[in-house]
């Protein structure tokens, strides 16, 4: 049985790990989760371990270097972020050229310059590096409710008046082509951005930590009325989809503000509170296909999600408008 249970609110892509990320009006949704997701890292040199990737866990200034193209150049995404990109390497249409540092200088993305001053930051020696399938520490795709974000915001006792009064302004030719703010979600209490999710659900029935009824599940973005002779049928067997395989642990990334870097600690302390460290989903890619803002999203529930039919068809929620 397929139940509407919201609508698609953000979408978020992070071409390098742990930087910067860029919020999308629409995305393609491939095997390897959203093109262009994540393609791009830095790899500790010294570090043996079977993940060797610099994240903000380790260095949260990263969270403070932002992806971008040079305007004037071709490609899919040129008209609106610019690019050139480097010949015969996969994805490239949807990767940055340079990175922006805290300090306001552009380095070029494989250049021994950026890869020495985020060294010296770290305090070791790091290289950057491309994988064509991405760089992910759990899944290739990550979805999250606003109405659990707010949820944690309340416990945690923020609003983005105190937390973050002031909204970076957005850079037309940056990546982060628009700082997604809690208020800009209409999320009251919390910078959602501190979840780094690829997906933002803005819920028919706004229960918080309701992604945990999806596991099993089938998550499928926007249906296609298909004409029959004597009917129309709708159907979403065209609609990309994604099966909802696990919960999302948190680590102290969410403590950190994506502008500052800044820790505010109590923000992971309610989530280990509110929800035993868990906030949000991850999922497989099941069919692939285009992801767009404001589609409707559908779940088709599996073995281990009756709970939702029931929830979800008996109430009538309210309005997405009047959320």
């Amino acid at each position: 049985m397929l139940i509407e249970i919201g609508r698609v609110e953000a979408i978020f892509r992070y071409p390098v790990k742990s930087m910067a990320g860029e919020r999308l009006e629409a995305a393609e949704l491939g095997w390897h989760g959203l093109e262009g997701d994540r393609r791009l890292a830095f790899r500790r040199i010294n570090n043996s371990s079977g993940f060797p990737w610099l994240s903000a866990s380790q260095l949260p200034d990263l969270l403070r270097f932002t992806p971008l193209r040079r305007a004037g150049d071709a490609g899919e995404d040129a008209a609106h972020r610019g690019g050139d990109v480097r010949e015969n390497a996969p994805g490239d249409l949807h990767l940055p050229t340079h990175i922006r540092t805290p300090d306001g200088e552009d380095l070029p993305v494989f250049g021994e310059a950026l890869a020495a001053e985020v060294g010296r930051r770290y305090g070791a020696p790091v290289q950057m590096l491309q994988l064509r399938h991405g760089i992910f520490d759990e899944a290739t795709i990550s979805v999250i409710a606003s109405a659990t974000v707010r949820e944690i915001g309340r416990l945690a006792g923020l609003t983005p008046d105190v937390q973050n009064p002031d909204v970076r302004t957005p850079d037309v030719q940056s990546l982060d082509v628009q700082s997604l703010d809690a208020r800009s979600l209409g999320v009251q209490s919390l910078d959602i951005r501190r979840f780094r999710p690829n997906v933002v659900v803005r819920l028919l029935r706004p229960v918080p930590f309701q992604e945990d009824q999806w596991l099993g599940g089938v998550l499928s973005f926007g249906k296609k009325q298909k004409k029959s002779k004597t009917k129309k049928k709708a159907d979403d067997d065209d609609a990309p989809a994604i099966t909802v395989t696990m919960r999302d642990v948190r680590c102290s990334m969410v403590n950190l503000d994506p502008d500052s870097a800044s820790p505010a600690p109590e923000v992971l302390k309610a989530v280990v509170r509110a929800h035993q460290n868990t906030a949000g989903i991850y999922g497989a890619v099941t069919r692939t296909g285009r992801l767009v803002v404001g589609q409707s999203v559908f779940l088709r529930a599996g073995a281990e999600t009756p709970a939702v039919v029931s929830s979800v068809s008996k109430a009538g929620g309210p309005d997405l408008e009047g959320e």
